[in-house]
């Protein structure tokens, strides 16, 4: 019995005897939130004039300086069409990522509403010198596709996309 006691109380002096081979280190946890990126309009998607003869599509790459092509059945006169184009600013050297939120949209006829043309196939591209890093106002261009069916009557046709710039 004294041998149990002897123990036990050898364990409550080990139990509570300081240890000396510990250590204690403080971390800090922080995080730095980036202001959202703006994205400002600087030109609209324009397709300008297009004569047209039959079914046929008008396509502007997205890239500066783009103008329409046309597809047989469409004349593209060559003045009047531009790619939309837009500034992405943000936090400098920050990789981010532009689209087009909707996959196609109708271009509602002006004076008949009840017209309409399918714009799809939309697509983004970016500076060739910033390309998608963000260095004070960054280009992004967008461009797509105008489907066309041959019996649109003439009038102007619009309608409105959205684009979403985020970081990567």
């Amino acid at each position: 019995m004294r041998k149990l006691i002897a123990i036990a109380a050898a364990g409550a002096a080990l139990a509570t005897a300081p240890a000396y081979a510990a250590d204690t280190e403080t971390a800090t946890a922080s995080v730095e939130i980036l202001p959202t990126i703006t994205l400002t309009k600087a030109s609209d998607l324009d397709f300008g004039t297009i004569a047209v003869n039959g079914a046929g599509s008008a396509t502007i790459a997205a890239s500066v300086g783009a103008s329409a092509s046309c597809s047989a059945n469409l004349v593209c006169p060559g003045s009047g069409s531009a790619v939309a184009s837009f500034n992405a600013a943000g936090t400098d050297g920050v990789a981010f990522t532009a689209s087009v939120d909707e996959s196609s949209i109708d271009l509602v006829g002006q004076t008949d509403a009840s017209e309409s043309l399918e714009l799809d196939n939309f697509t983004v591209g970016y500076d060739a010198t910033k390309g998608q890093t963000l260095d004070g106002d960054t280009p992004v261009y967008v461009g797509a596709t105008l489907n066309f069916n041959g019996g649109e009557s003439a009038q102007v046709y619009s309608g409105d996309f959205n684009v979403t710039a985020e970081y990567q």
